[in-house]
C-alpha cells in the first residue's frame, strides 16, 4: 500500500511538473521585508544608477514548503529606464529546500518579471522538480525609514510552480 501511494504521489508530481513547465500551475505568496537603495552619481551630482537591494519573508503553503525567501539586488540606471534583477527565492519545509535562482527586468516602480532556474536543493529526495520557470513581482512601499533610503516593503509574487 506505502509503494503504490509513493508512486502515486511522485506520478502526481512528474505530471504536475510538466504541467507547471508548459505555463500551468502557479504558486503566489505576499511577503514582507525591507529594500535599501544606494545610488552612484557622476562628479556634478546627476544620478547614474541606483543599487536595489530587497529581502524579504512569507510563510506559505506553496508547493510543499512553509516559508518563502525572497532576496534580490536590482540595478536601475539613473534616466529611469528598465534595470535587470538578479537573486533567489528559498523554499523550505518540513521535508526540504528548494532554491529557485532568477533573472530579468525590474522597473522603476518596482515590478520584475523574469525567469527561474532550479538551484541547490536539499531533501526531496525521489520528487521530480520543474528545472526552469518564470515570475513575477510587485513591490509597494509600506513606510519609508526616516534618515534612510530604506524602506519596508510589501511584495506580491508569482512564480512558475517548481513541483505542483
Amino acid at each position: 500500500m506505502k509503494h503504490a501511494l509513493a508512486g502515486a504521489v511522485l506520478a502526481f508530481a512528474l505530471v504536475a511538473a510538466g504541467t507547471a513547465a508548459a505555463g500551468g500551475k502557479t504558486v503566489s505568496s505576499t511577503l514582507m521585508g525591507k529594500c535599501s537603495a544606494t545610488n552612484k552619481l557622476d562628479h556634478n551630482g546627476a544620478l547614474l544608477s541606483t543599487t536595489i537591494v530587497c529581502n524579504a519573508t512569507a510563510s506559505c503553503k506553496c508547493a510543499g514548503a512553509t516559508k518563502l525567501v525572497y532576496t534580490t539586488t536590482a540595478a536601475e540606471p539613473g534616466n529611469g529606464a528598465n534595470g535587470r534583477e538578479t537573486g533567489s527565492f528559498v523554499a523550505s519545509g518540513p521535508r526540504g529546500t528548494v532554491t529557485l535562482n532568477f533573472k530579468g527586468m525590474r522597473t522603476a516602480l518596482g515590478d520584475g518579471k523574469g525567469t527561474w532556474t532550479l538551484g541547490p536543493v536539499k531533501g526531496l529526495a525521489g520528487v521530480q522538480l520543474t528545472k526552469r520557470g518564470t515570475y513575477s513581482v510587485s513591490t509597494k512601499t509600506i513606510s519609508q525609514i526616516v534618515g534612510t533610503q530604506d524602506t519596508i516593503v510589501r511584495i506580491s509574487a508569482t512564480l512558475g510552480c517548481w513541483v505542483c
